[in-house]
């Protein structure tokens, strides 16, 4: 009985000490689950945090890619302008350029033409010069015949008068007889 009673006294101290062991176990599993609660709560925390950080830099990121997209249209836009500007421009100093071509093209034949011209009155010239030359030369032997016709009829004349001189002396002494 005593045995019993030991036995029983020892079986009572080790349902003791095994319920000490599973209140000790079950504070620690409470412990554990309201640390594990606690970290669990913390991590939802800190992933909401992250997730609004993620959603700022996201929304930071859409942002500047949209105003660099802005820009890079700006000034694409300006490249452009400034491309058509400089075509204008280049295509002005092509015209003018070529305009100036035109120009002395132009004047180049103009001066062509008047040399032409000038070719032209100068070779009239020396015809009209070699024209001159025969009437003068025409006229000068015209009147060397018509000097020698004069000189001719002059004689002439005057020998007319010599013989009517003659006559009328020869009637004057056929009348004296």
């Amino acid at each position: 009985e005593m045995e019993l009673k030991l036995e029983a006294a020892r079986a009572e101290a080790a349902a003791e000490e095994v319920a000490e062991l599973i209140a000790e176990h079950d504070r620690e599993a409470v412990a554990m689950a309201e640390d594990h609660a606690h970290a669990l709560n913390k991590f939802e925390v800190e992933l909401r945090a992250k997730d609004r950080e993620h959603a700022e830099v996201v929304a930071r990121a859409e942002a500047n890619a949209k105003e660099a997209a802005e820009r890079a249209r700006a000034l694409e836009a300006a490249h452009a302008a400034e491309v058509a500007r400089l075509e204008l421009r280049q295509a002005g100093d092509l015209e003018k350029h070529l305009a100036g071509h035109q120009r002395a093209h132009a004047q180049e034949e103009r001066v062509a033409d008047l040399e032409a011209e000038a070719g032209r009155a100068e070779a009239a010239h020396a015809r009209a010069l070699e024209d001159l030359k025969a009437e003068h030369k025409a006229a000068l032997a015209a009147h060397e015949a018509a000097q020698e016709d004069g000189a001719a009829r002059a004689l002439a004349a005057e020998r007319e008068q010599q013989a009517e001189q003659l006559e009328a002396a020869a009637a004057v002494a056929a009348k004296q007889q």
